[in-house]
C-alpha cells in the first residue's frame, strides 16, 4: 500500500500537460474530412480563378513558391483550366490538374491523405505529352513523403501544413464574400486536424511516459465511483426507497411502489471533477411533466421551496423542479449517505411529499416499470 501511495503522490506532484483544442468542422461533422476527392475538389474550388481570382492567385502562388524552394523548378501558367479526376492514358485518374493547354504546360496534383502511394505517377507525368520543362508533378500528403525514383525531378512533396501556412502568412484577400472565408477558414482547420490526429501530442506523450502511474490514478478513480455508488445505495435503503441508472455522474432514487415519475437524483460528477459539490434534485419524467404549472402554483408560497433552485435542466422528456447544491468536505464524505438523507429530509421531503400525493387532475395512475 505504501508504494501505491508513493506512486500516487508522485504523479500529483507532475506538470500534467493541457488538452490540445481542436474544433470540429464541417468537413468532420458529415465524416468526409479524410476522403481525398472531397479535398481534392476544395482545393479546386480555391484554385479556379473562375470563382475568385485573387484568391486562385494566392493558392496557386503559395503553391508554386514552395516548389521552387524545393526543387528549384519554375512553371509559368498565362491562363489554366481546373481539372478533377484527370483521366490518363491507362485509365488512371490524376486528382487535380492544372492546365495551360495554349502553351503546353500543367501542374499535376496527386492529393494523399492516409493511402499508401501505389499510383502510376509516370502513367500521369505522360498523359499530356507535354516537356519536363513545362510541367511540374506535385504529391500533396499530410506528412513528408519519399518522391519514387522513376519520376525523381518530375514530382515535388509538399505537405498540406505547408501549402495552407504559406496560404496563411501572405493572408486571405480582402474582397471575399463572408461565406467564402468561412469555408477557407473551416478548411483550415481541417488541414490542421487532420495533420494532428497522427501527431504524438505533448499531452499523448506523457501519458505514455506515465502511463502505469495514470492507469493506477484511474483504478482510483474507479474506487470513487464504487463509494459513491454504495453510499447512494444506503441512502436509498435510509429512505426506503430504490436505485436506479448506471452513470457514474448521477444516480436515480425513487419510490418504486408507489410513484416512478417523479424522483430524486443525485448529481456528483461535480464531486468526481474535484469541485467537493454534490446536488440533489426533484426530477420530473414527461409524465409528470405536464402538471408543472400545477406544481409551481402547490408550492409557490412554501418557505422549503423558496430556498430551493428552479432554474435547471429541462428538456422534452425531464425538467429538474427544484434542487440544490451541497458543499462537500471530507467528513462529510466519510458518512455522503446520512449527510444527504439529513439534506433530503429538511431540504426537500416536505415539497417531495405534496408533490406525489396531491391529486393534480388528470393525475396518472402509478405503474411499475
Amino acid at each position: 500500500m505504501a508504494t501505491t501511495n508513493t506512486d500516487l503522490i508522485e504523479i500529483l506532484q507532475l506538470e500534467i500537460p493541457s488538452g490540445a483544442n481542436h474544433p470540429v468542422g464541417f468537413l468532420e461533422i458529415l465524416g468526409v474530412a479524410h476522403h481525398e476527392n472531397v479535398n481534392s475538389r476544395i482545393y479546386a474550388y480555391f484554385l479556379d480563378p473562375s470563382n475568385y481570382a485573387d484568391l486562385a492567385i494566392l493558392f496557386l502562388d503559395s503553391l508554386l513558391e514552395l516548389v521552387e524552394e524545393k526543387s528549384e523548378k519554375t512553371i509559368d501558367t498565362e491562363s489554366y483550366e481546373v481539372i478533377t479526376e484527370q483521366i490518363t492514358p491507362k485509365g488512371n485518374r490524376i486528382d487535380i490538374v492544372l492546365r495551360d493547354s495554349g502553351n503546353n504546360r500543367a501542374l499535376l496534383i496527386e492529393n494523399k491523405i492516409y493511402h499508401f502511394l501505389n499510383n502510376d505517377l509516370v502513367d500521369y507525368w505522360n498523359c499530356f505529352g507535354y516537356s519536363d520543362d513545362d510541367q511540374v508533378g506535385l504529391l500533396l500528403t499530410l506528412y513528408p513523403h519519399e518522391i519514387p525514383n522513376e519520376v525523381g525531378g518530375k514530382f515535388v512533396n509538399i505537405t498540406h501544413s505547408e501549402w495552407i501556412r504559406r496560404i496563411q502568412s501572405k493572408g486571405l484577400p480582402s474582397r471575399l464574400p463572408a461565406n467564402v472565408y468561412t469555408y477557407i477558414n473551416d478548411f483550415i482547420q481541417t488541414i490542421e486536424n487532420l495533420t494532428n490526429m497522427s501527431t504524438l501530442t505533448e499531452q499523448a506523450q506523457f501519458y505514455f511516459e506515465n502511463a502505469k502511474k495514470i492507469q493506477l490514478a484511474r483504478q482510483t478513480y474507479a474506487e470513487g465511483v464504487k463509494f459513491l455508488n454504495d453510499q447512494l445505495g444506503i441512502l436509498a435503503s435510509m429512505m426506503g426507497w430504490e436505485l436506479y441508472g448506471k452513470s457514474d455522474e448521477w444516480r436515480n432514487i425513487w419510490d418504486k411502489q408507489n410513484h416512478l415519475h417523479t424522483y430524486y437524483t443525485i448529481w456528483s460528477g461535480d464531486l468526481l471533477n474535484g469541485d467537493r459539490t454534490i446536488s440533489v434534485i426533484i426530477e420530473l419524467n414527461s409524465n409528470d411533466y405536464k402538471h408543472l404549472p400545477g406544481m409551481m402554483e402547490l408550492h409557490k408560497e412554501e418557505d422549503d421551496f423558496k430556498q430551493l433552485k428552479t432554474d435547471g435542466l429541462a428538456n422534452s422528456h425531464i425538467r429538474h423542479f427544484a434542487y440544490k447544491v451541497y458543499d462537500v468536505n471530507t467528513p462529510d464524505l466519510e458518512h455522503l449517505a446520512h449527510f444527504l438523507f439529513e439534506r433530503i429530509e429538511r431540504d426537500f421531503a416536505s415539497v417531495m411529499k405534496k408533490i406525489l400525493t396531491h391529486n393534480y387532475p388528470n393525475k396518472d395512475i402509478p405503474y411499475l416499470r
